[in-house]
């Protein structure tokens, strides 16, 4: 009897979990902001041969001193002919250009205006020339020029309790992602914030 109600009670938990999952379905289809992919119809690919999708390459050596010494890099981009590599040991966002050599890096490490504690990604806003440095640590985003690597603000984003890693620029918006450490929300979250206030919008 008592194998008989554990397993009536794990079926109904199981038809509770999709009744719930097609409820979400059912929402995520409504939202017109949500494209859905069906990946049922995708096909698969054997190989892809990147001279199908990418230029020759090129390699470029970056110079190394001791201002510069790349020791982790966390996240890297190419923008106006310019190479931006965060340093995740070194706690460092420096500049190269296309042919390796070290310009400057943006900011350094410290508790004033402009200075971070611990740099966990970067963004990058191609229609103002703005960088945005998110110190997670600090629960700061610092903004610089891109064109002369001068500090503009900082803005400061509400604590959740979780952790987040990543940032993206999109259209006036800041995105980050978080990731749940107390088991009691879902695992991986997506926050939207204004990138002039940052305050949380969604």
């Amino acid at each position: 009897n008592m194998k008989k109600n554990i397993l009536l009670l794990l079926l109904a938990i199981l038809q509770a979990c999709s009744i719930q999952d097609k409820e979400a379905i059912k929402r995520i289809d409504a939202n017109p902001n949500v494209r859905t992919i069906n990946i049922d119809n995708g096909f698969y690919i054997e190989s892809i041969s990147s001279a199908e999708y990418f230029n020759s390459p090129k390699t470029i050596l970056l110079e190394t001193t001791d201002s510069c010494l790349i020791q982790e890099i966390q996240s890297l981009e190419v923008y106006e002919n310019n190479i931006y590599i965060l340093d995740n040991s070194a706690n460092r966002l420096y500049i190269f250009d296309m042919e390796g050599h070290f310009l400057h890096q943006i900011g350094s490490p410290g508790a004033g205006p402009g200075e971070y504690i611990q740099i966990a990604d970067f963004t990058i806003d191609r229609e103002n020339h703005i960088i945005y440095v998110y110190d997670e640590f600090a629960s700061k985003v610092h903004k610089y020029d891109l064109q002369t690597s001068q500090y503009l603000s900082s803005i400061t984003i509400q604590k959740t309790g979780n952790q987040s890693f990543y940032i993206q620029y999109t259209e006036g918006k800041l995105y980050l992602n978080e990731t749940a450490i107390n088991g009691k929300e879902p695992k991986h979250l997506l926050r939207m914030l204004n990138a002039q206030t940052g305050k949380q919008e969604r």
